[in-house]
């Protein structure tokens, strides 16, 4: 009886304990299942990181975008600097051209005559705005000539000038063109040689060939045109001189000393190295 009683007991406990193991089917499913679900969930969060990738490029060409607009402004500067320098720089000149007297000029009517310069020219500032210079122009020699016919005879005159200076301003639109307008002060040594009426040893008028000079500061104001080596140019000349008797003997002690204008316009051509 015993035994039975203790045979049944065991059948109950492996019986009962068969039944507990049941549950552990369910709970190995759920956890495949969380395990799933967990492989679900995390397999978005990988997904973030090259969202941000394609930013950072973005990021990086906006630099190098700006390097290329400042450096040819730069560039062109320097390149348009050199070339007006190049061309606002000092000479030396030699011109020759026409010289056109006024009315009355040297007393009388003159005609075209002719005139020759030689100068130099230096700037004292550096280039002003990339187009413009001041300077000096120096007239180391300047002669100029002209006949004339009076009431009595004809005669002619000439101008020496020498170490003739003013200012200078120079503008260079483009390389190798340059325009310039000076004004100088021309210490001047003016001749007339011609026929005068003069009076004789009787008081008597006697037309006789006089020579005459006299020394007197001109003013010059011209405009000049130069491309690379050739230039072009006008000039107005202005003054007027009293002229004493020199070279000749009237016969009479003549003290009157006739003062004569010397205006005249020039145009000329000229080299400038």
């Amino acid at each position: 009886m015993i035994k039975k009683a203790l045979f049944s007991i065991l059948i109950f406990s492996f019986g009962a304990y068969l039944f507990a193991q049941k549950p552990l089917i369910p709970s190995d499913t759920t956890k495949v299942v969380v395990k799933k679900d967990s492989i679900i969930k995390t397999q978005p969060i990988p997904a973030v990181a090259p969202v941000n990738k394609p930013a950072a490029p973005v990021t990086k060409p906006v630099a190098p975008a700006t390097q290329p607009v400042a450096e040819p402004a730069k560039t062109t500067t320097a390149r348009s600097s050199v070339s007006m320098s190049s061309t606002l720089k000092k000479g030396f000149y030699l011109r020759a051209g026409f010289m056109l007297p006024s009315t009355n000029y040297m007393g009388g009517d003159a005609k075209t005559g002719y005139d020759f310069q030689m100068g130099s020219q230096f700037y004292l500032t550096p280039v002003i705005a990339n187009h413009l210079k001041i300077g000096l122009d120096f007239s180391w020699l300047d002669l100029s000539y002209a006949a004339f016919k009076s009431d009595i005879a004809n005669g002619y005159t000439g101008i020496i000038t020498v170490i003739g200076v003013g200012p200078v301003v120079s503008y260079a639109p483009i390389e190798e063109l340059a325009i310039s307008t000076y004004a100088k002060a021309m210490p001047s040594f003016n001749v007339r040689v011609g026929d005068e009426m003069v009076p004789n040893d009787l008081n008597i008028p006697v037309s006789q060939s006089v020579g005459r000079g006299g020394f007197n500061i001109n003013g010059l104001w011209g405009l000049e045109i130069r491309y690379s080596l050739l230039d072009l140019g006008y000039e107005f000349n202005w003054g007027s001189s009293s002229m004493t008797e020199i070279g000749s003997k009237t016969g009479v002690d003549n003290t009157t000393k006739p003062t004569f204008k010397i205006n005249n316009s020039r145009f000329y051509i000229g080299v400038r190295f």
